[in-house]
């Protein structure tokens, strides 16, 4: 597994956020954003899909998220898939000792919920180099993606991939085992994300790829 190498690259000076992983294997990894608009029965038919498929999810949520569905969020977990953090606020503003300061307190709030360090983060709104290189400090990965699952995108995928479902609705079960199905047909296998990415500190180039 990627994430097992203990070769480490020349330490980058601009921290990027993760959209893919070079990698001589056939594996991709599937990530799903959750947000308070998402309908609980999508969400479990979601996860029952990719359970029966064999395939684990990062299912991003916030913090905030998290302290309002317990017993949902203990389904994602119970049913294989895993939990990272999902920040939605813009801080491409903030200084860095802020931004360490918001990152910080969502990381605490993520631990009493979870009783775990959320070790891949998700930041919606674009990542500027700051906010990377805090997470980088934190020793957590910035998870981006490479591709997004669509209506119109079911089979664009390469190996390295980090996978995104656009969006959790009663469509997105159909159109991610659809997905998973033309990823087959091509060899590639959906691994977790911790058997993906190289160890934290490794480059990751200006096209998001993250290299050995």
């Amino acid at each position: 597994a990627n994430g097992e190498k203990t070769a480490i690259s020349t330490f980058s000076e601009v921290h990027r956020p993760i959209k893919s992983v070079q990698t001589e294997t056939n594996s991709f990894s599937l990530t799903a954003n959750l947000s308070e608009n998402n309908k609980e029965r999508d969400i479990r038919l979601l996860c029952d899909v990719c359970k029966g498929l064999d395939v684990s999810v990062c299912f991003f949520v916030t913090s905030e998220h998290l302290d309002k569905n317990e017993e949902l969020l203990e389904y994602i977990t119970g049913s294989g898939h895993y939990l990272g953090l999902y920040i939605r606020e813009d801080m491409s503003e903030f200084s860095r000792s802020e931004i360490m300061r918001q990152i910080a307190e969502k990381n605490d709030k993520f631990f009493t919920e979870t009783h775990r360090y959320p070790k891949h983060v998700r930041l919606e709104q674009p990542a500027d180099s700051k906010s990377s290189e805090v997470l980088n400090a934190y020793c957590q990965y910035n998870i981006d993606s490479n591709i997004v699952i669509t209506e119109d995108n079911t089979g664009l995928i390469k190996a390295g991939d980090i996978v995104e479902i656009a969006t959790v609705d009663s469509n997105a079960p159909y159109l991610t085992a659809k997905f998973l199905a033309n990823a087959i047909k091509k060899d590639l296998k959906p691994v977790p994300l911790k058997e993906l990415l190289y160890e934290i500190e490794s480059e990751v180039d200006a096209n998001g790829r993250q290299c050995t």
